[in-house]
C-alpha cells in the first residue's frame, strides 16, 4: 500500500501485465478465498476496485477513475516518422548517387563496395536496436529484458551480435594455415580478446576494485572470440577446395593434378561443414560440459538441476536459489560481490545478485559464436552461387529454430529446455541462431543479390560497432542522448530516437571521412 485517504487504500502496481488479485478473510488466523480475478490496468490510469456480493457469491468491478494513456498510439507515430524517414534517406541517396555523384558518396562507396554488406548491415541493425533499449526502449515492456523465461526485443540484439562476430572470423582468419609464422595469427586473437574484455571491465566498474563486475557483456564477446579464433588453428579434415567445386549450381572437375585425395562427389554439397566435423565434436563437448554441470551439479540448499528466478518464485522454496548452478558457480569462481547485482528478476522476483553474462553462459554463447562461423563459412565457401548459399542459410535457420521451439515446446514455461537469455539455455541459442540466419538472408537478398538497398542507415553503425557501443554506453547520461522529460511513453518514446538517430549521423559522418576503429 503507498498511501490511504479516507480509509481507502492505494496502490501502485505494474502495467505490463495483468495482475492477479485474491481478496481473502482472516479470522482467528485463519484465511479464506473470497474470490479471485486477472486485471491488466493502463498506463496512468486510476480505478476503483468494489468488492460486491451478488446473489450469495462475491465479484470484483473495477470502476475507471481516470482514463489511462493510449500506450500504442506513440508507437505507432513513432515506427510511422521511422518509416517515412528511412524511405527518405534511399530517396536521397537515390537522387545523391544518380544525380549529383558527388565525391564524398562515391568515398563511401568504394569502402562498403570492399566488405559484406549485407553483414555490416545486420550488425549495425544489432546496434542500433541494442542502442534504443539500453537507452530505454520508450518505456515499453517488450523493449525491456524479459524477467526471466521468455523473449522479447531486447533479448535479440546481444545474442545476435556474438553470432554476427562469428560470421566475420571465416574473412578475418582465412589464411591462418597458410601463415608460416603462426604466433602472428594467434597474437592477433589473443591481443584482441584482452583488449575487448579490459573494455568491458573499465567500461562497467568505477573506483571501487573490491566489488568491480568481472563477467560483463563485452567480456563475454572477448571468451566467446578466443576459444572460436584458437579453434581455427585446427586444420581442416581435408583441403577447402574439393576436386568437385560447385559454381553457378554446376559441378566442374578441377585439374587433374590436384593434390588433394580423392573425395566423393557428393561431398561437395558439404565442403562448407565436412572438413570441419572435428571443430563440431569441441562444440558439442561443450554443449554437454553446460548440460551436465547445469543439471548435475547438486547446490548446496538447491539441489540439482534447479533453474527457476528464486526468490519469491516457486512459492519461495529456493528463495538463495536463482539460476541454480549458475549462480552457484559464478560465486565459486567470481564471487558474490563480483557479479551482477541487480539482474532483471529481481523486480518482480525479489532476488538478489545473479550475472546474465555469467560462467556457465561462456560454454553456450561459444556455440553461438561458432554457429555464426558457419553462416561466415558458407559465403567463402559458395561465394559464386547465391542460390547455394541461401539455400544453406535458409535451411540452417529453419533447423536451429525447430529444435529451439521443441525443446521450449513452443511456450514461455514449458517443455524441458525453456528459452532463457539470464541462463543462455540451448533453447535460446537455438532460437537466436536460427533467426539470426533468417535475418542475415533477408538481407542478403536485398543487398547483395538483388541491389535494392545499400544498408543505410544500419549499415554505417555496422562498419564502426566499437566505437559507437562504447560512445553510447560513455555519453547515455549526456544531452542530446537523453534530457530530463516527463515520465510518459511519448517523451521517451521521443528521447530514445533522438538519441538513437544522432548516433547513426555520428557514423555515417564517420563513414564519410573513413574513420573506422577496430581492434
Amino acid at each position: 500500500m503507498l498511501w490511504s485517504q479516507e480509509g481507502l487504500p492505494y496502490f501502485q502496481v505494474n502495467t505490463n501485465f495483468k495482475m492477479n488479485f485474491d481478496f481473502r478473510t482472516n479470522i482467528d488466523g485463519v484465511q479464506t478465498s473470497l474470490v479471485t480475478r486477472s486485471i491488466l490496468f493502463g498506463d496512468h490510469g486510476a480505478y476503483t476496485m468494489v468488492l460486491k456480493l451478488v446473489k450469495g457469491e462475491f465479484q470484483i468491478d473495477v470502476i475507471t477513475d481516470q482514463d489511462p494513456d493510449p500506450y500504442w498510439i506513440p508507437l505507432i507515430v513513432g515506427a510511422s516518422i521511422i518509416l517515412f524517414l528511412i524511405l527518405t534517406w534511399l530517396l536521397a541517396l537515390y537522387i545523391w548517387k544518380n544525380k549529383c555523384q558527388t565525391d564524398s558518396h562515391e568515398d563511401i562507396q568504394s569502402v562498403v563496395k570492399k566488405r559484406v554488406k549485407s553483414l555490416d548491415t545486420f550488425r549495425g541493425l544489432a546496434v542500433t536496436v541494442m542502442i534504443f533499449v539500453n537507452y530505454g526502449g520508450g518505456g515499453y515492456w517488450f523493449f525491456e529484458h524479459a524477467y526471466w523465461n521468455g523473449l522479447t526485443v531486447a533479448d535479440l540484439v546481444f545474442p545476435w551480435f556474438i553470432w554476427i562476430m562469428g560470421s566475420a572470423m571465416p574473412f578475418s582468419l582465412k589464411n591462418i594455415h597458410a601463415q608460416k609464422k603462426k604466433l602472428d595469427p594467434l597474437y592477433k586473437i589473443v591481443r584482441r580478446s584482452v583488449i575487448l574484455f579490459a573494455i568491458g571491465l573499465f567500461l562497467w566498474n568505477g573506483y571501487d576494485i573490491q566489488n568491480w563486475r568481472i563477467p560483463g557483456v563485452l567480456q563475454r564477446f572477448s571468451i566467446s572470440y578466443l576459444v572460436v579464433g584458437l579453434m581455427f588453428f585446427i586444420p581442416p579434415l581435408y583441403p577447402f577446395s574439393s576436386p568437385y567445386k560447385r559454381i553457378n549450381n554446376q559441378e566442374e572437375h578441377q585439374s587433374e593434378e590436384h593434390s588433394a585425395p580423392p573425395i566423393p562427389r557428393w561431398s561437395s554439397y558439404f565442403q562448407d561443414l565436412l572438413p570441419y566435423l572435428f571443430h563440431w565434436l569441441i562444440i558439442s563437448v561443450f554443449l554437454t560440459i553446460y548440460l551436465l554441470v547445469q543439471y548435475l551439479v547438486d547446490v548446496p540448499g538447491c539441489g540439482k538441476g534447479y533453474l527457476g528466478p528464486g526468490g519469491i518464485g516457486d512459492d519461495g522454496k529456493y528463495e538463495n536459489c536463482t539460476g541454480g548452478a549458475h549462480f552457484y558457480i559464478d560465486k565459486l569462481i567470481f564471487g558474490i560481490n563480483h557479479i551482477y547485482q541487480h539482474p532483471t528478476c529481481e523486480k518482480l522476483y525479489k532476488t538478489g545478485a545473479f550475472d546474465p553474462e555469467g560462467f556457465l553462459g561462456f560454454f553456450t554463447s561459444i556455440c553461438l559464436c561458432y554457429f555464426g562461423v558457419q553462416a561466415g563459412r558458407i559465403i567463402s565457401t559458395y561465394s559464386n552461387s547465391p542460390r547455394s548459399i541461401l539455400i544453406r542459410w535458409i535451411t540452417w535457420g529453419i533447423v536451429l529454430g525447430a529444435i529451439g521451439t521443441a525443446l521450449c515446446a513452443g511456450s514461455e514455461n514449458n517443455g524441458i529446455m525453456p528459452i532463457n537469455k539470464n541462463l543462455w539455455s540451448v533453447s535460446f541459442i537455438c532460437v537466436m541462431g536460427g533467426t539470426a540466419f533468417l535475418v542475415l538472408s533477408l538481407f542478403y537478398i536485398l543487398i547483395d543479390v538483388l541491389d535494392i538497398w545499400n544498408g543505410a542507415p544500419f549499415i554505417y553503425v555496422g562498419m564502426n560497432p566499437i566505437i559507437i557501443y562504447c560512445g553510447h554506453d560513455i555519453l547515455g547520461g549526456y544531452f542530446p542522448f537523453s534530457f530530463k522529460s516527463p515520465d510518459t511513453h511519448t517523451f521517451m518514446l521521443l528521447q530514445d530516437c533522438i538519441g538513437v538517430g544522432v548516433w547513426l549521423i555520428i557514423a555515417f559522418r564517420m563513414a564519410q571521412l573513413k574513420f573506422f576503429v577496430s581492434i
